[in-house]
């Protein structure tokens, strides 16, 4: 019960935080748009730390873009209903990139999106560019903090935003 309020109150919030957040200059790696390349956006949302900025970057995608979410999520536990139910409504596919985690592949196996997996960030780029058509969205949300991989999540960023310029 306390998840589905808290999911109302997000939702609420919503319009508003996405006004501010669109006249805010110089936020970097936070839902900017980096380039579209043959009709496909690429978003970094390389500051998403957590499933509720997931879940507010999903949210913020217009309702007819379809969605390839690039993502680095390992806890399964962390997955609200909130997020499951835009993943269903506005990701047409995920790209799961970082060490390999049979339990995250087989729980979005299991939501009937296209899966694939890449370790590196280079990799999980193209293939999510591969796998749009005119008009698609591709947008790197990680979910996770910039832990191991990276020093920051500005680091993430900029290499997500040098993938781009490699393809």
């Amino acid at each position: 019960m306390a998840a589905a309020i808290s999911t109302n109150l997000i939702h609420i919030r919503s319009q508003n935080l996405k006004q501010a957040l669109a006249r805010f200059e110089g936020a970097n790696h936070k839902l900017e748009l980096v380039k579209t390349i043959r009709g496909v956006k690429f978003v970094d949302d390389a500051a998403a730390s957590n499933t509720h900025a997931v879940w507010y970057a999903l949210e913020s995608v217009d309702d007819f873009t379809p969605v390839v979410w690039i993502m680095n999520m390992s806890d399964i536990e962390t997955i609200n209903d909130a997020l499951l139910e835009l993943i269903d409504k506005k990701v047409k596919a995920i790209v799961i990139q970082g060490a390999y985690n049979t339990e995250i592949i087989d729980f979005f196996s299991g939501i009937g999106k296209e899966i694939s997996y890449a370790m590196h960030l280079e990799d999980a780029v193209r293939s999510a560019f591969h796998t749009c058509e005119q008009g698609d969205e591709v947008l790197y949300s990680p979910g996770v903090p910039h832990g191991k991989m990276y020093a920051s999540y500005q680091m993430r960023g900029e290499k997500f935003q040098e993938a781009i310029a490699q393809l």
